[in-house]
């Protein structure tokens, strides 16, 4: 079965364990994160596994949450938030935004943007997916995702503004029905 990795940059979370349950939009808005890796990783049964990264521009690292690690279907975002800062050093890689790159899968990719190809008219799905967390990926990192990846398609899911969890969950329902009529 083929895995599909979205990779979401934010250049507002603060990366550190040190976040309260009590208010995670507090911290950054790292809540985001945690709602975004809930979308890439529940798994209804028919839908493709997905792996999640979420680069932070500030300490500059990312957090890489894959399928196995947790039963996604039953948590919610403070669920996972305490059990991720239970296991924040396990989870967490200090690294530069070239070093992440090359961390990833070389593969073909996409870059969602409301200006983008619409998602409906690509002959083939890419594997790797990079979206903003709170807006679109910083424009100094889009050269970076460029050189490591020559040709990136920017995909759009429609013309109105969707949530980054949100633009998760319909690519994966996209890959998932693009997926059962092959």
């Amino acid at each position: 079965m083929n895995v599909y990795v979205f990779a979401v940059v934010t250049p507002r979370a603060v990366p550190s364990p040190s976040y309260s349950l009590k208010n995670l939009e507090g911290h950054g808005r790292i809540d985001v994160i945690f709602r975004c890796a809930l979308a890439a990783l529940r798994r209804p049964s028919n839908v493709p596994s997905s792996e999640f990264y979420a680069y932070f521009t500030k300490g500059e690292g990312y957090l890489h949450l894959t399928p196995d690690q947790y039963d996604y279907n039953l948590e919610d975002e403070i669920s996972l938030a305490h059990k991720i800062k239970e296991k924040w050093h396990d989870l967490w890689f200090n690294c530069s935004f070239d070093h992440f790159l090359r961390r990833l899968p070389q593969t073909e990719a996409a870059v969602l943007t409301e200006k983008g190809t619409n998602i409906g008219q690509l002959k083939t799905i890419p594997h790797l997916f990079f979206l903003g967390a709170q807006q679109d990926i910083p424009v100094e990192l889009l050269p970076k995702i460029k050189a490591r990846y020559p040709k990136p398609i920017e995909v759009s899911l429609g013309n109105k503004p969707l949530l980054a969890s949100q633009a998760i969950m319909l690519t994966r329902m996209y890959i998932q029905n693009k997926s059962s009529t092959q």
